[in-house]
């Protein structure tokens, strides 16, 4: 058949068609390859932990990530759980949207403490929809918030003593092994989970060596002092 001399309901019902084939088959690559990155940033928030102990649990959350929980671990630490969260791969549209909105795959680890932290803030990214949902709630318990610097981005500090969270950040900053990742949230907690963490684009990570862990422990000392 000459296309050019096919009804105009033809031509749509073949357009159709074929955008109905490539959105089927896109969903199906899509899904293969979420599941296969999402194993792999498992591994490598499995290796970043491994310093601060094993003997945890693994589990898939749906398509969109997995949880891997750590329960054996080292002083200043109880327990230690990372979320895998990826950005949806499996229908095209809203995939290329959140290209543009600049979603990426993350990793989110929450920890509690052996000693419950003195020092409490939200250090986010509020561009990012983690640190804006860490803020708004911020701003509901009546804290104060101001610019920050952190791993050379532009963030927001809150916190209900802001003097106090200021010296913790300041101590945290320096061995921050972040560079060419996305930190979206550093937070401390009197209640559970006490240490809260959220990174995009984590796979320069895969770098840091032991260099995380310690720095995450730096973090656990600096809000959790043994003695006090």
């Amino acid at each position: 058949m000459n296309l050019a001399q096919a009804p105009t309901t033809d031509v749509l019902t073949q357009l159709v068609i074929a955008l109905s084939v490539l959105l089927i088959g896109w969903y199906v690559v899509g899904a293969q390859i979420g599941r296969r990155e999402a194993t792999r940033l498992a591994h490598l928030a499995a290796e970043l932990l491994r310093p601060l102990g094993g003997q945890g649990s693994f589990r898939w959350l749906g398509s969109a990530g997995c949880e891997i929980r750590l329960n054996r671990v080292r002083k200043p630490f109880n327990t230690i759980q990372a979320v895998v969260w990826l950005e949806p791969r499996e229908m095209l549209p809203i995939w290329l949207i959140n290209r543009w909105r600049g979603r990426r795959d993350l990793i989110a680890l929450a920890a509690d403490l052996r000693n419950t932290p003195a020092t409490r803030f939200e250090l986010v990214d509020a561009r990012s929809a983690v640190g804006r949902r860490a803020l708004r709630k911020a701003m509901a318990w009546g804290w104060t918030a101001e610019a920050r610097d952190f791993a050379e981005r532009a963030m927001t500090l809150a916190a209900p003593d802001l003097a106090s969270a200021r010296r913790a950040v300041d101590r945290i900053t320096t061995t921050a092994p972040f560079e060419d990742t996305t930190p979206l949230r550093v937070a401390a907690s009197d209640t559970s989970p006490h240490l809260s963490v959220s990174i995009a684009r984590p796979d320069a990570l895969g770098d840091a060596g032991d260099a995380f862990a310690l720095w995450l422990t730096l973090v656990a000392e600096t809000v959790a002092p043994a003695h006090r």
